[in-house]
């Protein structure tokens, strides 16, 4: 992120001549909550009449509990990484209606680059801190064009986040419409010491959002889905029975053993009953509930915007990049499975090379029928696969020392797929 603002890691430091911005995306409201406004730089008393310190256990919470939307909250969580997509397309589209020129031809003379990093509110809202970014063609080596100024870029900005509009129809809780809230800060970002917001700044302030995570809201750090059954309350196969761990709830611990406030917990809650249903299934709110819906990435980049995270780790270590492919001439060095036409004792450099036989050969002519499809399915049957077959051919790959392989031999060595371990290959063992 700050290799973005103020070059630094294979990025050009001539970025901070680049028109940039410091974009504040916020939630809507879903009901009155207590806060700390301000005015004229002094504080004012909250809506409940009373003056709040900034660790107040109460603020962000609602003034009337009965009358917060919880669900409207709960679903425009889960949409938030929805809205960032479209916000990031509008910008584009509105950017060349602004030039008046198609968005092919933006897309040869300027590209718009974005980062973000989402954060919490005291009321359980995620809210989005954007860096957005006029370049070149070719991204951050390239400078962009004269027309491409921070002026058209905030007019540009508000007119996207006006545009991004969500529809949602929902039998169980009405159609809804899901949007950006009012509240909106666009400041330009100038180099270093040029101005108020410098790209200094910004990075700090960007670090800081980055390292803040959902506790800050108030919320756990784990996911309420019961491991053993996986959420279902179910477990078995052919006779299926209440999970014992859970009790048929599906849920790791109760919502009244959370250590949380009401607020939060009636999110969670609401989070949890709105995932049941089959018109959200699609949006997982139970696997997210403890994350209060939001399901999408704290920070995001655009392709071009600066470097890569295997390219900062190669920084870091001063090697070689982890993603760059082995030279030819390197010798495998990986343990391979033995298989039964295969020798753990290869001939060297000195022997003699294998001979193929004679077209008239005997063993090879009068092959038998048996001898051939069970070769055929040897050959077809997926390797470290252990059953019958195998155990008929008295070729185990469970275990070197077992003769028999079984789903107790499997648990044994850790195999929860049905498949043996790949590093023992087939070994023949003698039958008994």
């Amino acid at each position: 992120m700050r290799a973005g603002l103020s070059g630094g890691k294979n990025v050009a430091e001539s970025v901070r001549t680049h028109p940039r911005l410091f974009v504040t995306l916020t939630a809507p409201s879903f009901g009155p909550v207590h806060n700390r406004p301000t005015g004229g730089g002094k504080p004012r008393p909250c809506r409940c009449g009373q003056h709040h310190s900034e660790d107040a256990a109460v603020l962000g919470t609602p003034l009337n509990p009965r009358a917060y939307d919880y669900a409207g909250a709960v679903l425009w969580n889960a949409h938030a990484g929805a809205l960032w997509s479209r916000f990031t397309t509008y910008v584009r589209r509105e950017l060349a209606q602004h030039l008046r020129m198609t968005q092919k031809a933006l897309n040869v003379s300027v590209r718009v680059s974005f980062a973000k990093v989402a954060e919490y509110q005291k009321r359980g809202l995620a809210h989005f801190h954007a860096v957005v970014r006029l370049d070149g063609p070719d991204g951050h080596t390239s400078p962009p064009p004269a027309f491409a100024t921070a002026k058209a870029l905030t007019e540009v900005v508000h007119r996207a986040r006006d545009r991004v509009v969500l529809t949602l129809n929902s039998d169980a809780v009405g159609d809804r419409i899901i949007r950006w809230g009012a509240e909106i800060d666009v400041r330009e970002i100038t180099a270093l010491g040029d101005g108020e917001l410098t790209d200094q700044r910004v990075a700090s302030y960007v670090a800081k959002y980055a390292t803040k995570s959902a506790e800050g809201s108030g919320t756990v750090d784990r996911s309420l889905v019961c491991a053993p059954c996986s959420g279902r309350g179910m477990v078995g196969d052919r006779v299926r029975d209440l999970c014992p761990h859970c009790g048929g709830t599906g849920r790791a611990a109760s919502f009244a053993d959370l250590r949380v406030q009401t607020h939060v917990r009636t999110m969670i809650r609401t989070a949890w009953t709105l995932g049941g249903m089959p018109e959200f299934a699609h949006l997982k709110l139970t696997k997210w509930a403890h994350m209060l819906g939001f399901r999408g990435h704290f920070s995001t980049k655009s392709r071009a915007y600066s470097t890569t995270l295997a390219h900062c780790a190669t920084y870091a270590e001063g090697g070689a990049s982890p993603k760059l492919k082995p030279p030819a001439n390197a010798q495998d060095t990986r343990p391979r499975p033995l298989t039964r036409s295969s020798s753990p004792n290869p001939p060297g450099p000195s022997s003699p090379p294998a001979t193929a036989p004679a077209k008239n050969s005997s063993p090879t002519r009068h092959a038998t029928k048996s001898t051939a499809l069970a070769r055929t399915r040897n050959e077809s049957r997926p390797k470290g696969r252990c059953g019958r077959d195998a155990r008929r051919r008295g070729i185990c790959t469970v275990h070197l020392l077992r003769r028999r392989c079984g789903r107790a031999a499997h648990r044994r060595m850790g195999c929860r797929q049905g498949h043996c371990m790949k590093a023992i290959g087939l070994v023949r063992l003698s039958r008994p």
